[in-house]
């Protein structure tokens, strides 16, 4: 999709997002999550773990969602990187679309219990890590169920 823009719209290279040239911010490498993470296997808390990858969370999330349960994510709560801002705005592109190819700028996606979550944020603020929460899970059928708007 990335390539097929800069195809039509070359004019996208010239773009600045943040401090960066639009190649720049979209060739930049992911975020290694394991040295992050790794500490966090043992806590009976810690229900599953969803990298987003190729798919985006839709097709990722639902994998680790055991019979009977659903994630209900909430679009209005994910922090959008810059990138694909602008992405979305240059190629008109649906926010469907962007949540079903793209991962936002949610790499991976932790699934745990409730009271775990302020201690598995601290741990991860500590590794250098930014996290926030985004959804829950509901009884279902091992589906991803979007609510609200992408800002």
């Amino acid at each position: 999709m990335v390539r097929k823009l800069m195809v039509e719209r070359p004019d996208i290279l010239n773009e600045k997002v943040r401090d960066e040239t639009f190649l720049d911010a979209a060739l930049r490498p992911h975020k290694c999550y394991y040295q992050c993470l790794r500490e966090l296997f043992a806590m009976s808390e810690l229900h599953g773990l969803a990298h987003i990858t190729g798919g985006g969370m839709g097709g990722n999330l639902n994998r680790i969602l055991p019979e009977g349960l659903d994630a209900r994510v909430d679009l209005s709560k994910i922090q959008v990187l810059p990138v694909f801002k602008v992405i979305r705005e240059a190629g008109n592109i649906p926010d469907s679309e962007m949540m079903r190819t793209f991962n936002m700028g949610i790499g991976v996606t932790l699934v745990a219990k409730p009271p775990a979550i302020e201690e598995i944020r601290k741990h991860l603020a500590a590794k250098g890590c930014s996290s926030y929460v985004i959804g829950e899970v509901i009884e279902g059928n091992q589906t991803v169920r979007f609510k609200g708007e992408l800002s």
